[in-house]
């Protein structure tokens, strides 16, 4: 993968095909791009432009010149912008985010409305979650790489809920009922129980959904990562969202 410079770190990218819309991939938490291999596999014979790429300190990217300090969820969708401008990838684009990277990509939506052609958001994180729990995260690395980026929760949480979504094409799609009741370690979420927690995250891919006046589609077998473990279903939501995109601007 050739690396791009973008504020100062070395970025990697990959970019398949040549047509449109392009299709952004933005992975979950400490991920690297290969997670998306198997949707990209699905669909390479569309003939779309399809870009992966990994974030600071994850994959194939160096680490950020300084992780010590804490940002949020639109210093990132910051670096994908300009890495995006600088790799010469057309707009408007669709952004497929999983679990923190779909926070990433509506954080884009939110700053770059005119660059988004459409959404899809698989699994996308619970914002609130990690501050109602007995033992708050009010941080957290993007991986385990001290290079990472350092996430700053509660701006996090104001600078998304303060920002507006533009209405584009989009699909939230959510991993299966009662993954959440088989996590093993409870006591990590207390004072809710499992099932509680299952019932609040379904609620909340329910609530976003509806937001984004967007399809809903909830996986059956599959845990938190849908696109590892149903990639079918994921690249079925990917191009039904090119397709309405298309349609639009036909």
């Amino acid at each position: 993968m050739p690396r791009i410079e973008v504020n100062g770190c070395l970025l990697a990218v990959d970019s398949f095909g040549e047509g449109g819309p392009p299709v952004v991939f933005v992975s979950g938490c400490g991920d690297s791009s290969d997670v998306w291999d198997k949707v990209r596999g699905l669909l390479e014979s569309l003939g779309l432009q399809l870009v992966t790429y990994d974030r600071p300190g994850t994959g194939l990217s160096a680490p950020l010149p300084d992780p010590s300090a804490a940002q949020t969820y639109l210093d990132a969708a910051r670096e994908l912008h300009g890495l995006l401008s600088a790799a010469g990838v057309p707009t408007p684009r669709v952004l497929v985010g999983h679990s923190v990277g779909a926070v990433i990509a509506q954080s884009y939506a939110m700053n770059w409305p005119d660059d988004t052609a459409g959404l899809v958001l698989v699994d996308s994180s619970d914002l609130r979650l990690d501050m109602e729990i007995d033992q708050p995260e009010l941080t957290f690395r993007d991986g385990s790489d001290s290079g990472g980026r350092l996430f700053d929760v509660l701006a996090g949480i104001r600078e998304i809920e303060a920002g507006q979504l533009p209405t584009v094409p989009a699909a939230v799609v959510t991993s299966r009922v009662g993954r959440w009741v088989e996590e093993g370690h409870p006591e990590a979420w207390r004072p809710f129980t499992l099932e509680q927690l299952d019932e609040r995250w379904q609620l909340g891919q329910r609530m976003l959904a509806e937001k984004l006046h967007a399809r809903h589609i909830v996986a059956k077998t599959a845990g938190h990562y849908v696109h590892k473990e149903e990639p079918v279903l994921v690249a079925e939501a990917i191009k039904a969202v090119v397709d309405e995109v298309s349609s639009l601007h036909a």
